[in-house]
């Protein structure tokens, strides 16, 4: 489910970079919370429901982000490997993981 934060950062690429944000998402109730959010900020967003791993996307993307995702799987090379196909060319993919004191 989107945060708060990945929202809020949402805004912030497409307010000050003029992005034309796109997400996934595959609960129903992080999808109505994701797109609550996103409208609350003011932001246009293209949501998608789904299973990233199965998901399949008609475009790439200059910029993938994703957050909290990555460490759900062992391994992680084919979240990894998915990721990376959904980056353009010369494109950016950024992957954040949680801090998580084991």
């Amino acid at each position: 489910m989107f945060s708060w934060q990945v929202a809020s950062l949402f805004s912030y690429f497409h307010k000050e970079f003029g992005y034309k944000v796109s997400g996934l998402e595959n609960s129903p109730a992080g999808f109505k919370i994701t797109k609550e959010n996103l409208d609350i900020l003011g932001v246009k967003v293209d949501l998608y429901f789904g299973d990233v791993l199965d998901y399949k996307f008609d475009k790439k993307f200059d910029v993938v982000f994703s957050f909290g995702l990555i460490e759900h799987f062992d391994p992680p090379d084919e979240i990894i490997e998915k990721h990376l196909q959904l980056v353009k060319q010369d494109g950016y993919l950024v992957i954040g993981v949680p801090n998580i004191k084991k």
